[in-house]
């Protein structure tokens, strides 16, 4: 079921999924190819390209309140409802220019609410500066409790929270500050670990400090830490630890990803590659031939 909110404004759908439902938006500017040789321009292109590949993406129906922004980050975890990395994104949008019209109008939504996002990028109560629990969060984005009708109140009332947040992250005023705000936390998760030990991640470039394979593998390293950091650390650790020979790392590397066995990994492994072949960063010799490093995984030996 598609619901229009008039001729030119976005369509929002409602979905159901698992034990949840709620809306969903589209975004409508896909997050363009980088012309730079910048390795973390090129992490971050593919990693989107997985997770959200347009601008304004939004979701509301899969119990963690609201996700937006090309890392689809979200409100809530909906495990134990601890706040999750939406708010400290829209905290760096607010600080990176004068807020536009509406990014405005959703910090007028939260304050109506009773909400703030504080410094520390966590919302807390206007009140007394309290934390929000992330059960009164998913409440309000998606009433009454992460399962949101087809219809009636509360649907128009998450519809809302939809489209406030659409609005903002569909704003290309933002777009330079979604991308700095997702290499940031890709860059936080990876720093002090394997091969970015020690290292300035965004001032490396592939050809001078990386080798093109080399940018290639990271870069699918980074499209799997974004779903599972800790599990995506090991595979890294592991293919250095394997591999002694100069060249090899790469290839091993990606041959770790396609073993890997958690959650939904193994199609992860066939978008990631699908979505790096088309992408046109990397020379298609990478991909299939005597010198593929992301082959398709039934070519893969050992």
């Amino acid at each position: 079921m598609a619901i229009g909110v008039g001729e030119s404004s976005p369509v929002v759908t409602w979905v159901k999924y698992q034990g949840f439902a709620g809306p969903k938006i589209d975004g409508r500017i896909r997050v363009p190819v980088p012309e730079t040789d910048l390795h973390m321009d090129h992490a971050y292109y593919l990693v989107a390209q997985l997770e959200a590949p347009t601008y304004g993406a939004v979701q509301a129906y899969d119990g963690c309140g609201m996700s937006a922004g090309p890392l689809h980050n979200i409100a809530v975890y909906p495990r134990d409802l601890s706040q999750g990395s939406l708010f400290p994104l829209l905290g760096s949008l607010e600080r990176s220019q004068v807020p536009t019209t509406a990014l405005l109008a959703l910090l007028i939504a939260y304050r109506e609410q009773g909400w703030v996002i504080g410094t520390d990028g966590k919302v807390r109560r206007t009140r007394d500066s309290k934390l929000v629990g992330g059960t009164e969060i998913r409440a309000a984005f998606t009433p009454p409790d992460g399962n949101v009708p087809r219809a009636g109140t509360n649907w128009e009332t998450s519809r809302r929270w939809a489209l406030l947040h659409h609005a903002v992250f569909a704003d290309p005023n933002y777009f330079n500050a979604q991308k700095m705000g997702a290499q940031t936390w890709l860059f936080n998760a990876s720093k002090n670990t394997g091969f970015y030990r020690g290292k300035d991640m965004f001032a490396l470039s592939a050809g001078k400090d990386l080798t093109p394979q080399e940018d290639l593998a990271l870069s699918v390293y980074h499209a799997y830490s974004v779903n599972a950091p800790a599990v995506a650390r090991e595979v890294l650790s592991d293919a250095m630890v394997g591999t002694k020979k100069k060249g090899s790392f790469p290839a091993a590397l990606i041959s770790g990803f396609s073993r890997a066995t958690y959650g939904n990994w193994q199609a992860r492994y066939l978008r990631t590659r699908d979505a790096a072949l088309k992408s046109g960063i990397w020379p298609s010799t990478f991909f299939s031939g005597k010198s593929a490093v992301f082959p398709l995984r039934s070519a893969i030996v050992g």
